[in-house]
C-alpha cells in the first residue's frame, strides 16, 4: 500500500473517532439514578440545609476544577445551562443530585447574602455619620435631607432582597463561606479546613 493512502485511511480514521467523541451517544442522566435524589428546591431562597450540602459539594467542585471555564460565565450562559455546560461538569451534578440551575443559583446567592452583610456594616456606619449631622443640623431642609439620605441606606443596605434567615445562616461564618466560594478553604461536614 503506497504511504498516502495509509496516511489517507489514518485521516479518517481519526474524523471518525473525533465525530464519535463530538456526538453525545450517550445520555449521562442514566447513569444517575434519579429515584435516589431527592427533589430539588425552586425557591427563591436557600435554606440552612441546602447551604450545608452545597458547600462541601462547592469545595470539591472547584478542587475538581470543574469551575475551569464556568463558574465566571455561567451568568452570561443563554438557554438552558445544563446544555450549555461541559458534559463533565453535568455528569458530576447529576451524580450528585444537583440541577445546574439550581447549584449555580445557591453559589450567586450565597455570594450576594455576604454583599448583604457587607453593605448593612457599611450602611451602619454612614447612618451613624448622618445621624450626627442631622442632630447639629440648624435648617430644617438639611435636616430633610439628611433623614432622606438615612432613609435611603435601608434600600441600599437590602439590594439584593436577602431574608433575615439568609442572613443567618451565612451571619457567623461570613470570611469562611466567602474563602470557600472563591476556592481558598475547604469546607467538610465541620465547617472548616
Amino acid at each position: 500500500m503506497k504511504p498516502w493512502k495509509r496516511y489517507l485511511i489514518l485521516f479518517l480514521a481519526l474524523l471518525l473517532v473525533l465525530k464519535v467523541f463530538s456526538c453525545k451517544l450517550v445520555d449521562y442522566n442514566t447513569f444517575v439514578v434519579k429515584e435516589t435524589c431527592p427533589p430539588m428546591a425552586v425557591t427563591t431562597e436557600i435554606s440552612a440545609e441546602e447551604t450545608e450540602k452545597f458547600l462541601p459539594l462547592w469545595s470539591e467542585y472547584m478542587a475538581q476544577g470543574l469551575n475551569t471555564d464556568v463558574s465566571d460565565k455561567v451568568s452570561l450562559m443563554s438557554g438552558d445551562l445544563e446544555t450549555a455546560l461541559p458534559w463533565p461538569v453535568n455528569f458530576w451534578l447529576n451524580k450528585n443530585c444537583w440541577t445546574a440551575e439550581r447549584f449555580y443559583y445557591v453559589e450567586q446567592r450565597l455570594r450576594s447574602i455576604l454583599r448583604t452583610l457587607y453593605l448593612r456594616e457599611h450602611t451602619r456606619a454612614v447612618k451613624e455619620i448622618l445621624l450626627q449631622q442631622l442632630k447639629s443640623e440648624t435648617d430644617e431642609a438639611k435636616k430633610a435631607s439628611y433623614q432622606n439620605m438615612i432613609d435611603m441606606q435601608d434600600t441600599i443596605a437590602n439590594v439584593e432582597a436577602v431574608s433575615e434567615e439568609e442572613l443567618n445562616i451565612v451571619r457567623s461564618r461570613e470570611q469562611l463561606i466567602e474563602d470557600v466560594l472563591n476556592g481558598k478553604n475547604v469546607y467538610n461536614s465541620n465547617g472548616n479546613k
